[in-house]
Order: structure tokens, then sequence, then C-alpha cells
């Protein structure tokens, strides 16, 4: 690494000053570009200083310059802008009507994509040094911010920004640490594009063209970085007034669930350990509860060697069916959700009565990060207790509503593999998990379409016994797929499938023994205790309370003998805990009805063996060098996210598809405004006019076929589902219908045309 020597920054100080760095960076195509702000919010804060350089020279200036004609004409300009995080400037400039033109260079972004695995080493600090040995120093060091006192309050940047330029020396200091930023960064830019242009995307199966690094970020990165500044400038409207409602049912609910706790701990006589009701929240008390009290063995350590209570151990003890930890993992739920949602959202409401989250790409997969807050942790409105989507409002005059990809990273592996199979059902609208249910479990097709079209008109409570098996054999089956695309063990998918085969009625609908027919509630049957029929679960049992440990005996008897019919045996699956070699065959046996899917598979653990790497569709690295390492855990680690390569192909097509959508000009005439992205779904709003049924049809069609039309064709035809966010001011989806009654428009023009007649909406099929 050579050392760079930074040249003097040039201040501009008049209107000469101005008109000179305008003139100086005309006909350059790239300019770097910084801000000294009062402080991290990006919609309330604003510049006090501003630097640019090109690499050569470097200029700065306080803020009111940025309103100069020159100074504003060359930053609105086609130049390409560079900067780190640069939708952060973006938004300041902003701020202060200064709108950056061109496009964007990220160096976060650009040092990501030459190593994802540099993580919390894309800032300017680190890529400086790393790239260019220049050190840079910290904004403390410069404009060191004043503690708080009884007297006065802590210093803001902005405070100490201004004190430090009302002195001659801190002005000066000033000058020199705004000016280097600029000049770091395109320096850094420089050696990244180098890189870049260097590293070769090799040519493959896929349809990729050769092509390089730097090729990649201006064709399919750099148009991702305005579309999450047009999200995050947007905002999502909220209700503040649903969340304040839903904080309060959610401190009675954790009222509820404290008191519970206790009263059971009272029943046990747990309590007389305590010299006072046991405190949820302490780690100490609860080790004290579960370790000496109850006396369950640790498998997971702290950093001082104490016995872990983390969520991840709570999960395990509440998975074996404790007590005290199915409460607990319920109230640190509702703890979470109140703290990070139904209150932080609350917290960073802007004046415009909008959160604006702030969106990222720089994770190992290239799937969105966001923050402040982070809606990708929202569960949608089915799963989740308290709504919390529901405070989701649409802008006056505008419905909200949501669009996902269905199953897209089956898709996707049916595309990169080439399995007949998978692209038959995909292709023809069949359902893939019932196929799979059919193979490997003997139903027939046609009965497994059946249950599942029951189930969606009557729920889980109005199945049969068979019919409720079928519809829990295709959780099981959706489960044991996505396994596989994020490579988790036999162990943990034993785990997610027994919990998934004992919540197949969260009701507690009774079931009938297919054999005796004496009936029992699912629910009762699935604590293994009082069970009476001698078929339950396909062995017998003779007392009124068995042990669980002599039922899984028992189990293993059955499952040795050879004595069992099909009506037991499906029963039994409902019941039984899925041991890891179970869940073992289970996926084998998938394998085996995917046989391409499977050696596509396979094939990736020998890519990664020889490469150290694999590749998005796109063409981006995920570099796994830990496949070399001789510890076993790293090697088959590193072995299992090579196949899990599915969620960068995934985070490369969602990506492409956001830029498709929001620069489609049919959606940006009709005023369709995309607002955010969780995971495989967009945010949406669109106007309340009779218009908006098309904005919903162009929207789904771009997202269904856009990326095969646009940037490479796929051999699956993807599918996307339009769901509603809010009960108010939203469109509700009915069946195969849209219905639009809770929308201000009358819609009578849109119900003449498309509910009279026998068609169904065109994009809903």
């Amino acid at each position: 690494m050579s050392w760079i020597k930074i040249p003097p920054v040039k201040w501009i100080d008049s209107n000469e000053d101005a008109e000179y760095v305008a003139k100086y960076f005309s006909g350059k195509k790239y300019m770097a570009y910084d801000t000294e702000t009062t402080g991290l919010n990006k919609l309330k804060d604003y510049p006090l200083i501003f630097s640019m350089s090109d690499g050569v020279e470097r200029f700065g200036g306080l803020a009111g310059y940025l309103q100069h004609p020159a100074i504003k004409g060359l930053l609105e300009s086609d130049i390409v802008k560079v900067g780190s995080s640069i939708n952060i400037d973006r938004h300041w400039s902003e701020n202060v009507g200064v709108y950056l033109g061109g496009e964007f260079v990220d160096t976060v972004l650009t040092d990501w994509l030459i190593d994802e695995n540099r993580e919390g080493r894309h800032g300017l600090k680190d890529c400086a040094y790393d790239y260019c040995g220049i050190i840079m120093r910290d904004f403390q060091d410069v404009f060191p911010m004043k503690r708080a006192t009884k007297n006065s309050p802590a210093e803001t940047p902005k405070d100490a920004i201004e004190r430090e330029l009302a002195s001659p020396e801190g002005f000066e200091r000033a000058k020199q640490y705004a000016g280097l930023d600029a000049f770091a960064n395109y320096k850094v830019f420089e050696k990244h594009k180098e890189i870049l242009e260097k590293t070769v995307i090799f040519v493959d199966d896929y349809g990729r063209p050769a092509r390089n690094l730097w090729d990649h970020y201006v064709d399919f990165e750099m148009p991702i970085i305005k579309v999450l500044y047009n999200m995050e400038r947007r905002g999502i409207r909220i209700s503040s007034g649903y969340l304040r409602q839903m904080s309060i049912v959610a401190g009675k609910k954790l009222v509820e669930l404290e008191t519970q706790f206790h009263r059971q701990m009272a029943e046990k006589g747990y309590d007389k350990f305590f010299s006072a009701p046991i405190n949820l929240n302490s780690s100490a008390q609860l080790r004290k509860l579960f370790y000496d009290i109850i006396g369950k063995v640790p498998f997971k350590f702290t950093k001082k060697d104490d016995p872990s209570t983390d969520s991840e151990v709570i999960e395990k003890f509440a998975e074996e069916g404790d007590e005290f930890a199915l409460l607990l993992s319920s109230y640190k739920d509702v703890v979470k959700t109140k703290t990070a949602f139904l209150d932080g959202i609350q917290e960073e409401l802007c004046n415009d009565g909008k959160i604006h989250p702030s969106f990222k790409k720089v994770t190992v997969s290239g799937r969105l990060s966001c923050t402040n807050p982070n809606i990708q942790q929202m569960k949608r409105m089915s799963e989740d207790e308290f709504k919390i989507r529901q405070a989701f409002v649409a802008d006056p005059g505008y419905i909200m509503g949501a669009v996902d990809f269905s199953q897209l990273e089956l898709f996707i592996l049916a595309h990169v593999s080439g399995d007949e199979v998978m692209i038959d059902a995909f292709n023809n609208d069949k359902d893939l998990h019932l196929i799979a249910v059919h193979y490997i479990f003997g139903y027939d097709y046609d009965t497994c379409v059946a249950a599942k079209k029951k189930e969606k008109k009557v729920g889980l409570s109005g199945l049969t016994s068979d019919e409720l098996l079928i519809i829990v054999l295709r959780t099981a089956v959706k489960r044991i797929w996505y396994g596989l695309n994020y490579g988790i063990g036999d162990e943990k998918l034993a785990l997610n499938l027994t919990a998934d085969f004992r919540k197949a009625d969260k009701d507690g609908r009774n079931l009938q023994c297919p054999r005796c027919k004496t009936v029992y509630p699912l629910d009762y049957l699935n604590s293994y205790g009082n069970a009476e029929c001698i078929h339950v679960g396909g062995f017998p049992v003779d007392d009124k309370y068995v042990d669980s440990k002599v039922i899984r005996q028992r189990r293993l008897e059955y499952k040795q003998s050879e004595d069992r019919d099909e009506d037991r045996y499906a029963l039994d699956i409902v019941l039984r805990t899925v041991s890891e070699k179970e869940a073992a065959s289970y996926r084998e046996k998938l394998l085996g009805v995917f046989k391409k899917a499977s050696q596509w598979l396979n094939n990736q653990v020998k890519i990664v063996n020889t490469e150290k790497k694999v590749q998005s569709i796109l063409g981006r690295f995920r570099r796994l060098n830990s496949v070399d390492s001789t510890y076993r855990g790293d090697k088959s680690r590193a072995e299992r996210q090579s196949k899990n390569v599915i969620q960068n192909h995934a985070a490369d097509i969602v990506g492409q598809v956001m830029v498709l959508v929001d620069n489609d000009e049919q959606l940006k005439a009709g005023g369709f405004q995309l607002l955010g992205q969780i995971h495989d779904e967009l945010l949406f709003q669109t106007p309340d006019t009779e218009n908006a049924p098309n904005m919903l049809n162009r929207c789904r069609e771009i997202m269904e076929k856009g990326f095969s039309e646009t940037v490479m064709p796929l051999k699956v035809n993807l599918k996307a589902d339009f769901h509603k966010i809010v009960s108010n001011n939203s469109f509700e989806i009915k069946g195969d219908n849209i219905n639009f009654d809770n929308c201000v428009y009358g819609w009578s023009l849109a119900r003449r045309i498309c509910f009279t007649s026998n068609s169904h909406w065109p994009f809903l099929g």
C-alpha cells in the first residue's frame, strides 16, 4: 500500500471561488461530495460545511455557498457523485433545496462488491486506510462535543461545529477536516473501480454475458441507490393513535403473562425460593429458576461462563414443552413487539407524520437491511397478534397495499437447476408442495388439491383428519424446502418439523382415531398425557399418564414392528416428535423426487470447494474461504452457505424489479409510489381513482415479467400476489376479487367494467 499525498484544501470564500470550482469540474465525469451536518437525522438536519474533490484537488466551504448558482448548478448537474453512504448526503442537501443530479457511486457499496465479508469495515475511515493509507480523524477529535452538566445539556454536532468555526484556530481545523472526506472518498473510489474492473464475472449457463464487477455495479447496483433514496424520502404514513392503543393492549398482555407466570410458580412451590416475585427480565433469577430449581441441563453459556437464558435457550426449553419457558417466550415476544415497534415506531415519527426507514444493501446475501425503524422485522398481518402493519396508512387521496413474490426462492431453484418437475409445476400453476406430498407420502394429487381448497374456504377446523394431515404434510414439505435453501442441519430441521406437526390446529380441534373412532383434542394428544386410546399415535398406551420417555420407547418399538397400517401411520405423523434421522430421510425423499434440483445443490458444494466462492444470478460473488478451514464446523457451514446462494439470486431479482417498478413511466404517470421493501414484498400506494386497477395490474406485470424481459430470460414464470396492508383506506382481497369499498372513491366505473363480467381481475389470474 502506497501512501497518498494530501493536497491543501481550497476554501470557497467568494463568488469568484464558487465560479472557479464550477469551471474546474466542468467536463469531468466524477466528483466526490461530502457534508458535515447539524445531526444525523436525514429529514431534520442540514449541512453546515461541504466539500468536493476529483482526487487531485479538494475544495470546501460553508453551507451557505450551496445556494450559490454556480455550486448549486454543479451539484444538480449530471456529473457522477461519489460518496460514502451517498444517499444520506443527498437527504441533507435536499433539506436545503439542493437536489443532487446524475448517477451515484457509493463507496460502501463498491467495497461490499469487492468483499462482502468485510462487515463493519465498509465505511470511509476503514476504506481510506486499507486501500489508500489515509488516516481519517474522528469527528469528535475536530469538533469535540461538550457533555451534559447540571446547568447545560450536552452539545449537538451543530453546537460543536459552530463553536469551532467561531475561532480562527477552530475554523482552520474545520476546513482541513471537511476537505479531507471528499478527497479520501475519491481516492477510495479510484482503487475500488480499478479492482472491480479487473474482477471478471465468469460465463456460465445462466445466460449471463461476460463482464466485470464494475460493469455489474453500473448496470445493476447503481440504479438501486436511487430507488432506495426515493423510498426513504417518501416515507410511510403512520397512525400514531393506533400504535398507542396497541401499546396499551400489549402492556396489559405483559401483566397477564407475568401474573400467569407467578401463579404457576406458586402452584409448583417455586416462589418460596425467591424473596419477591420473580423478575422475568432478570437473567440471574431466570438462571436460578431453570438450572438450580427445575434442573435444566445448560447447553449454552454467557461470556462470563454462566448458563445462558437468552432467546435461543428459552425457545429450546419451550419446544421441549416446559410451561415456564412457553410463558416466558410469549412474554419476551410481546416485550420486543412493544419496545421495538409499538413504542419504537412512534419515536421515529417525523414532523410529516411518517417514518422514513433507512435501507441498505450491504448484507452477505444482498438482501436489504432496514433501520430507524426496521420494518422488515414486522410480521405479516395474519401472524401478528397486534397487527402492527395496520398502523401503516395511505396518504390522503391514496390507497395502500403490498405485492410479493410467491415462493420466489423455489422459482429460482427451478430456473438454475432446470428441474423438469419443478418447472412444469410452476409454469402450469400446480402446487409444488402438494406434488411432493403426493410423491413422498402417497396421497393422490387431486385429493391434496381438494384438501387445500377446502382449507381456504372453511379453515382447519372444518377438515377431516386425513385432510388436516395433508395440510400438515404440505407445511412440512415447505419447511424442508426452505431448510435446503438455508442450509439448516438435521437437528434444526427436526425441531421445526415437530413444531409444525404440533401446531397443526391452533384451536385444539378434535381428532378422531381412525381405528376405534375415539375423539381427542389435538393439543390434548400433543401433550402425550391422558391418552387412553390404544391406537393413538400408533402405539398402545396402558396408563392414563405415561412418561414421555416411555412413549418414545414405545413409538420406537412401533416403528420397528410390521403390523402398521396406513391410518395408524397417518395419525402418528400428526402426533409424534420428528427425530433427526427422520428429518434427514424426508429431505432425501424430497430430493429423490426433484433430482436435478438435488444435483444443483450438490454441485454448489463442489464449486465452493474448488472456487472458494459461488455467484448470484447477476454475477455477484459470495466468498466462502472458510471452506478450506481445518475445523470441520467451519467447512460444513461454508458448504451449507454455498447452497444458500439462492438468497443472493433472490436479492438480485427483487432489486432489479424494484428498479423497474420505480422507474416505470406508466406507473409514474399514474402516481404509483413504491414505499418500502420487506424481503420479497413491495409496499406501495397509488391514487384512489378509477385508474388504480390499471396501476396494480401494471405493477404485477412488471414483477412477473420484468426481469425475464429486460435483464435475462428465466425458465419459469414468476408469480406475484397482492394483499392489503391496512383496513383503513385500503383495498381488500376476497377470493379472486379485490374489494375497494373501504376506499374514498366510489368505484362505480371500476365495478361496472370488472365485476359485471365473467372474467376476474387480470392481475389476479
